[in-house]
């Protein structure tokens, strides 16, 4: 399992995200998307997202161990 944090746009276009049959697909133009946020087919092939450089990802038990005071958002 992996994780990364993108900025969701691409050509100029915002986009929106879904896991379908196993690939990450854009909901506005139907491209799928690898893990390393390159568009590896569709009408956005070859696309590349920005990362988010000030993204942090952890496993949850260990940020919660290291930051009880956490906040959780639901949404």
């Amino acid at each position: 399992q992996g994780a990364m944090a993108y900025y969701s746009v691409a050509n100029c276009q915002e986009l929106s995200f879904e896991v379908n049959g196993g690939l990450i697909v854009d909901r506005e133009t139907g491209s799928t998307w690898t893990i390393e946020g390159l568009a590896a087919d569709g009408l956005l092939a070859r696309e590349q997202l920005e990362v988010v450089a000030e993204a942090y990802v952890a496993f949850w038990l260990a940020w919660a161990t290291f930051h009880p005071a956490t906040q959780l958002w639901s949404g």
